[in-house]
């Protein structure tokens, strides 16, 4: 009974165990949260577009013993509701997007304690780099110039013009955009900019199909 006692190992103290190897390291929680901001943000857009697209399909506008101008006047009204759902839509999406990229950068910002330029980007380099300052600009725009584009106003403006083909003079709400193909450069643009701070830099292929899933 002696020689048990002499031979059975020390039990770990948990508490120093999880100090020296955390379950949760910063790597983890920069993984959380682009899952978890970009993929509310797809969600929230796959709903409220399925929402507008069965508002639309339903003529709510039509009633038979109504004149033909009753009917009309509805039809613009539905029409006019439509393009306001769109609208926010757009605003919805790109504002989520924008503000995930800003709030990463913070996040990153605590641990390097450099501050990242997008406009000039150093060393750093992503395939997606492009679409991420689209998404600064459009926001940009819609919080500064009413969704109005002036390629004389800002940087921003002569950016969407000169590099992505938007016309100058127009609404941004008049072009159309892949938004689905957007959420998801800006996700693998966050992967990129992630693997300039974690220790071991995750693959984002399994990732993306968490997401969707």
């Amino acid at each position: 009974m002696g020689l048990k006692e002499k031979t059975k190992k020390k039990r770990h103290n948990i508490r120093t165990y999880l100090r020296k190897h955390p379950l949760w390291s910063f790597d983890d929680e920069l993984m959380f949260q682009i899952e978890d901001r970009i993929g509310g943000t797809l969600f929230s857009y796959r709903l409220t577009s399925a929402a507008r697209n069965q508002f639309l399909a339903t003529p709510t506008w039509l009633d038979p013993k109504d004149s033909h101008r009753g009917n009309k006047e509805r039809f613009k009204m539905q029409g006019g509701v439509g393009f306001q759902f769109r609208r926010f839509i757009w605003e919805m999406t790109i504002g989520s997007l924008a503000n995930a990229i800003e709030a990463f950068e913070i996040s990153i910002r605590k641990v390097t304690k450099s501050k990242f330029d997008i406009w000039n980007p150093e060393k750093f380099k992503s395939a997606h780099l492009h679409t991420a300052r689209q998404v600064v600009c459009l926001n940009n725009i819609i919080k500064h110039n009413q969704g109005h584009l002036n390629r004389k106003s800002s940087k921003h403006a002569k950016f969407l013009v000169d590099k992505c083909g938007l016309t100058d003079g127009y609404e941004i709400y008049l072009f159309e955009f892949n938004f689905e193909e957007i959420i998801r450069s800006v996700f693998y643009y966050l992967h990129d900019r992630a693997s300039t701070t974690c220790v071991s830099p995750r693959a984002p292929r399994w990732a993306i199909e968490s997401l969707y899933r």
